[in-house]
């Protein structure tokens, strides 16, 4: 039976949340099922969420994260890198801001 639990990862550089995310996303690859992400913001960093359950079906996943000061260029940043990643099959999706910029999240189900 699947047990749900949390992942909690914080970084104040978004590149730096990418490389946490995506080392743990291949830690537990094959093993866990992702529910759900969600993200917050503030003068420190990015604080990112995500549930998943633990066992069950296997799903693997890669994680992208993108960062801009204005909202039309995090737009064009993440077009430009999901297409350069060849992302298919996004699944996940988490957004946060503060004075800084926007953080944008995307998870992908391959």
């Amino acid at each position: 039976m699947a047990q749900t639990a949390v992942k909690v990862l914080f970084s104040h550089s978004h590149r730096s949340l990418e490389e946490q995310l995506n080392q743990w996303l291949e830690q537990v690859s094959g093993t866990v099922t992702i529910t759900g992400i969600s993200m917050d913001s503030n003068d420190l960093g990015h604080c990112l969420v995500l549930l998943y359950e633990d066992g069950g079906e296997r799903h693997y996943y890669r994680g992208h994260v993108f960062f801009h000061r204005r909202h039309s260029g995090l737009e064009q940043e993440a077009h430009h890198g999901l297409n350069e990643a060849g992302a298919q099959w996004g699944r996940f999706v988490a957004l946060e801001s503060n004075q800084h910029g926007h953080c944008l999240c995307v998870v992908e189900e391959y």
